[in-house]
């Protein structure tokens, strides 16, 4: 239950948007192999296609906030 606590915390109103980095340093850096940059590719979606994945999980966190009759625009930071 404490992990569960601790992470929304940070997670209140679902997935975090964050910025990848390793995509364009590998993909883009022709350091590593061949093997490696696509299945970091394959790993990391570009961009786009990762703002799209969070933002549909967010609406998908705040429709089931609403069916447990919580309001998703409370944030739990006020519980600290």
């Amino acid at each position: 239950m404490i992990n569960g606590i601790s992470c929304m915390r940070c997670h209140d109103q679902g997935m975090r948007n964050a910025k990848d980095q390793i995509r364009a340093a590998v993909v883009n850096g022709r350091v590593q192999s061949r093997e490696v940059r696509e299945q970091i590719e394959a790993l990391h979606p570009p961009a786009e296609k990762m703002d799209r994945l969070i933002a549909n999980d967010a609406k998908c966190f705040q429709s089931a906030m609403l069916r447990a009759g919580l309001d998703p625009t409370v944030s739990s930071m006020a519980w600290k």
